[in-house]
């Protein structure tokens, strides 16, 4: 949160302005540049030279409605939820805990607030929609793998917290994808950068990948 809010006051001490609750609802390219129709309490259309598709979960979505964008170069997408639970209770751990990962992601590991309680996850559900919900089903099947390296876990102080959804480029069974980041180059439209697949790390990486999409838009 700090990390925003830090590269929020860069971008507005530079003149950008950040706009909320006014979604895109249509995306066109032609002679004139890029124009994007919003949506919202101020509906308006926008042009500009260049623009950059950072929608993380929406940027596929928003992509494949872009009039006169090729098509046939956008990757297909799926949604990966994964679910986190708390521990209500002591525990014995002071540092994080990532157990060998698996086919699909990093599994189930643990990971410590700043007062120190235990949270577990994510783990990973193939979802067709994204939806935020923790079900308490869930308890058996994270007390089962977190049981294999902390054999003392409680399964009963376990209790669903929340939920996440990442943009992944590849489905079930599939070998794992990295993030995907197209330029003109790639698509053919000058000025356009399009960000796809960008899971959590992109944040980790988003000075990095800053720096990535300043090179494309400079490169053509």
């Amino acid at each position: 949160h700090a990390l925003m809010q830090s590269l929020l006051a860069d971008f507005t001490a530079a003149g950008g302005v950040l706009v909320c609750r006014a979604p895109v609802t249509a995306a066109l390219t032609d002679e004139q540049g890029h124009r994007l129709t919003l949506g919202g309490e101020s509906p308006c259309v926008l042009c500009a030279p260049e623009v950059v598709n950072a929608a993380g979960l929406g940027a596929l979505p928003l992509a494949s409605q872009w009039v006169n964008l090729p098509q046939e170069t956008l990757p297909r997408g799926y949604y990966g939820k994964g679910h986190y639970f708390t521990y209500n209770g002591r525990h014995p751990f002071k540092r994080l805990i990532y157990p060998l990962p698996d086919a699909a992601g990093l599994g189930i590991h643990l990971t410590l607030d700043l007062a120190g309680q235990a949270r577990f996850g994510p783990d990973l559900e193939w979802v067709q929609q994204p939806d935020y919900q923790v079900a308490e089903s869930l308890r058996g099947n994270f007390a089962l793998a977190i049981q294999r390296w902390w054999p003392g876990l409680d399964p009963a102080r376990l209790a669903p917290a929340y939920a996440g959804v990442r943009p992944k480029l590849h489905g079930p069974g599939e070998g794992v994808a990295d993030f995907m980041l197209q330029g003109p180059r790639d698509h053919g439209l000058e000025g356009l950068v399009q960000l796809f697949g960008m899971e959590s790390p992109g944040l980790t990486a988003s000075l990095a990948v800053a720096e990535a999409v300043l090179g494309l838009l400079e490169s053509g």
